[in-house]
């Protein structure tokens, strides 16, 4: 029978034997995927992934130009039904989501455009119109107060707007005119010359 205490069994050499193979298999597995050639990158990321490991920013990515069209398309349409709505240029570009230099290269670059922009003009002046004749014509309806308290309405009308109906539609008859009426005759003097040589 052997002596143990004279050749002790390497307790800590068997028990981290298995350990020592399974981290070479580790070890074995990721040097196998490391050296694995990886598809290449498409250029557009691996340029973003560039950018971003030195900190800078991320580029925008240009949309493509039917995208764009179709984005641009209906940004037009939305901006064209709110222009009549909301009065002002402002106020209908807000509601459609654009902005002015959207707008600038519309028209800049459609014809077809700035004529539906037109149009859009036309039925906010056929709006503006309806509202000034009627107050005009038929007249708005305001409260009147008594002692803090409602006592009735009264309707009141607008000559002013009544005036300037008459002088856009009659112009030939109610607009204002000046003449200018020249009894005598107007002599130019001009320096060395004798206005009685004229005569």
């Amino acid at each position: 029978m052997a002596n143990l205490s004279e050749n002790p069994p390497n307790f800590v050499t068997c028990a981290n034997e298995p350990k020592r193979k399974r981290h070479a298999g580790v070890n074995m597995l990721a040097m196998a995927t490391a050296t694995r050639p990886r598809p290449p990158l498409a250029p557009a990321y691996q340029a973003d992934m560039t950018a971003e490991l030195k900190g800078e920013p991320l580029r925008r990515r240009r949309q493509t130009r039917a995208k764009q069209t179709r984005s641009d398309a209906k940004l037009q349409d939305a901006y064209l039904a709110a222009l009549p709505r909301y009065f002002t240029v402002s106020a209908a570009l807000v509601k459609a989501g654009a902005n002015w230099p959207m707008l600038a290269r519309w028209r800049e670059q459609s014809g077809e455009f700035c004529v539906r922009e037109q149009h859009a003009r036309e039925t906010l002046a056929d709006l503006l119109e309806a509202e000034a004749i009627r107050r005009a014509f038929k007249g708005v309806r305001q409260p009147v107060y008594q002692g803090g308290l409602l006592a009735g309405h009264v309707t009141s009308y607008s000559d002013a707007l009544l005036t300037l109906l008459l002088k856009a539609m009659r112009p030939e008859k109610y607009r204002e005119r000046s003449e200018i009426r020249v009894d005598q005759p107007i002599v130019k003097v001009v320096a060395g010359f004798d206005p009685a040589q004229a005569l």
